[in-house]
């Protein structure tokens, strides 16, 4: 299981704890990864005599769904960042 990740069960509720992390960006740049378990990972808990897997990813946008905030201009694509150098 993945570090630091606990998983019980308490009745008729699944707990899972999972420590956050400084937001990383993932592997397709859309999205800031706070806490993951990298993966499916067995935990100790069993249903009916069976191994429970857990899979977890919690992000945040790194851009708001939908673009800029409110008030921020929005960048044709391609265009490079203000204060880039132009080619000439």
């Amino acid at each position: 299981m993945a570090d630091d990740l606990t998983v019980t069960r308490e009745g008729d509720t699944l707990v899972i704890r999972i420590p956050m992390t400084t937001p990383t960006p993932s592997s397709s740049g859309k999205t800031l990864v706070v806490a993951s378990t990298r993966g499916n990972q067995k935990t100790g808990v069993q249903i009916d005599g069976k191994d429970l897997y857990l899979g977890v990813n919690a992000y945040v946008y790194a851009e708001p769904k939908g673009g800029p905030l409110i008030g921020e201009p929005r960048r044709p694509q391609g265009a490079k960042p203000r204060g880039a150098e132009v080619d000439r």
